[in-house]
């Protein structure tokens, strides 16, 4: 989940407007790694955009 009040953490600059949105997809990877904690073949897909200027 991500965490608004944890953004402007993240960059130098001032944070003038983020917005989020429902959206990505969830898909099958193919594969189940057991030793990286995996429970399924689950793979997110998550677009992000970052503007300045």
């Amino acid at each position: 989940m991500l965490s608004q009040s944890l953004l402007p953490s993240l960059f130098e600059v001032e944070i003038v407007n983020v917005e989020v949105v429902d959206g990505g997809l969830i898909c099958s990877s193919g594969v189940l790694v057991e030793e990286m904690g995996d429970t399924n073949e689950d793979c997110y897909i998550v677009y992000a955009a970052v503007y300045g200027g």
